[in-house]
């Protein structure tokens, strides 16, 4: 069995980590992922974005065009076809305060992101998105509708100029208690992480 370890990297899908330090081999056009190095390891879709961290400290990021399964020869992996994707610049960006909400206006009024409870709106519902993707068919419809539900009150709760703390960490609770896939852990991990400066 063929072993990918010289690389260390962080798979992202709509802008949220689903999985970090995956062993790899990356190449400029190819990234070599062998399942069996990596334990939990999520499917690889078309469009996520791999993220790998030089030794040099140089961070560079590249877009799945195919990706490229196998499980024959050399055991099971993943070659992706991949793209560079070049350096993203983050504008500098003024901050107009309104009681308790705020408007972020970037400085090519390209972006306007609303927030609330220091909550970024947006974000808030590109997580909850991610979490709602990832609900498995082996899931039980008992579970499926807890965690729609809490979700739907968890984003109508952080909308809120006076959010309730301990609604949103009850709402919170009840979805970390519910079992499912590696990938379905992981975005409701980064959805708590992201809670958290309202916490």
């Amino acid at each position: 069995m063929i072993q990918f370890h010289n690389d260390s990297i962080t798979l992202y899908r709509n802008n949220v980590i689903i999985a970090e330090g995956l062993k790899a081999d990356v190449q400029p056009r190819e990234i070599f992922i062998h399942v069996e190095n990596n334990k939990n390891m999520p499917n690889i879709k078309s469009n996520d974005i791999i993220e790998h961290k030089q030794s040099d400290g140089v961070t560079e990021r590249y877009q799945v065009i195919n990706p490229n399964y196998h499980d024959k020869m050399l055991g099971k992996h993943y070659q992706c076809e991949v793209k560079k994707m070049s350096a993203i610049e983050h504008p500098q960006h003024s901050n107009i305060h309104i009681n308790a909400a705020q408007i972020n206006i970037a400085s090519d009024n390209a972006i306007i992101n609303a927030t609330n409870n220091g909550i970024d709106l947006s974000q808030l519902k590109t997580l909850i998105e991610a979490v709602k993707q990832s609900i498995s068919s082996d899931m039980s419809k008992e579970d499926v509708e807890t965690v729609t539900k809490n979700l739907g009150e968890l984003e109508t709760q952080l909308a809120q100029p006076m959010s309730k703390k301990s609604v949103v960490k009850s709402l919170l609770t009840s979805i970390k208690t519910v079992a499912g896939t590696t990938e379905f852990v992981a975005n409701v991990a980064n959805l708590v992480r992201f809670t958290q400066s309202f916490l």
